[in-house]
């Protein structure tokens, strides 16, 4: 959704976007290099500030845990602890758990597609990522029985879109591309 938004954006102020489909580690680094431009879905977090620039909020995504169907033993943060768990590279996760005292082990992914292939395969405990992607990718292949979100989400994301520290122009572009999609009802 958030590649349709900037296709969107692109066109309605007249510029031609390109899109490099790379894992999600990677952008950050073409973004962070001056490789690229705009990273179209990022989670703010106040250590993220330092070194790139956000959007608005685009979308609110619940994260979670996400376990095998079988398991019973892990309900709830406290319940990671020692153990492997799979998520993205370069995930707000990481440093959430990291701060939230939880001791385990990462099993790192290129996505979260990957990550989810792992716990299915039985190779980790538990992957927490970003519900919608997770659900859609399990339901998409008929895989929703294998596994199960356990509790409540970890957190709620807040997805923006995200450049370098200080370029502030591309910023106040994307800002009003999503103020002007939320009144023409392109976004809500």
């Amino acid at each position: 959704m958030s590649v349709e938004l900037a296709k969107w954006i692109a066109n309605e102020f007249g510029f031609k976007a390109n899109f490099v489909n790379t894992s999600f580690y990677k952008a950050q680094e073409m973004i962070l290099e001056g490789k690229a431009d705009v990273i179209t879905v990022f989670f703010y977090s106040e250590e993220r500030d330092k070194k790139f620039d956000f959007t608005k909020t685009v979308f609110n995504i619940p994260a979670s845990i996400f376990v095998s169907s079988s398991n019973s033993n892990i309900k709830e943060i406290k319940d990671l602890n020692d153990k492997n768990i799979a998520i993205q590279k370069g995930d707000y996760a990481i440093s959430f758990l990291e701060k939230s005292g939880v001791k385990f082990k990462l099993t790192p992914t290129d996505s979260f597609i990957n990550a989810a292939d792992e716990l299915i395969k039985g190779k980790v405990d538990a992957l927490v990522g970003d519900e919608q992607v997770v659900l859609y990718y399990l339901e998409r292949n008929n895989l929703s029985s294998k596994v199960k979100i356990a509790g409540k989400p970890l957190y709620i994301g807040l997805s923006s879109m995200a450049v370098k520290e200080g370029n502030k122009t591309i910023i106040s572009i994307l800002n009003k591309g999503i103020e002007l999609a939320k009144q023409k009802g392109i976004l809500k």
